[in-house]
């Protein structure tokens, strides 16, 4: 008997397409690598930018911090100054009205003396007014009875 290939006949047409269509998906594989190197090429930009953002606005933060803390502390030495103004005012208001009440204190007791001295004085004047009266109306029940 005979030997019988029963091997498929191949088509040339069809191993063409078959190789077109391989050299396209390389193609296409090649394109697909050269678009992700570039989308990855994109993406590592977009992330040095993202990172250079980050360290300049953790930079202002940091400016800003110190800038507030500066602040607070000036804040601070201004809040003590006007305190120890006004305890310096409220010393000096306390011993003007020391003072004033001593003055006020001093011209009282001054003023009750000269009361003091001046009914001393109404009363010897009328001690002596009285005595002239008595001695008149001593004189005259004399000078009635004679």
């Amino acid at each position: 008997m005979a030997a019988v290939s029963v091997a498929p006949v191949l088509d040339q047409t069809k191993w063409t397409s078959a190789r077109e269509a391989l050299a396209e998906i390389v193609a296409g594989r090649d394109e697909l690598e050269q678009f992700l190197t570039e989308v990855y090429g994109h993406l590592e930009t977009l992330w040095n930018r993202l990172e250079e953002r980050q360290r300049a606005m953790a930079s202002a933060r940091q400016r800003l911090d110190e800038e507030s803390r500066k602040r607070a502390e000036e804040l601070d030495r201004q809040w003590a100054a006007l305190g120890d103004r006004k305890k310096r005012a409220r010393q000096q208001v306390q011993r003007g009205v020391a003072a004033a009440t001593a003055e006020f204190a001093e011209a009282m007791a001054h003023q009750r003396l000269q009361m003091a001295e001046e009914r001393a004085k109404w009363h010897d004047e009328l001690k002596q007014v009285r005595q002239l009266l008595e001695r008149i109306a001593h004189r005259q029940a004399k000078s009635s009875t004679t």
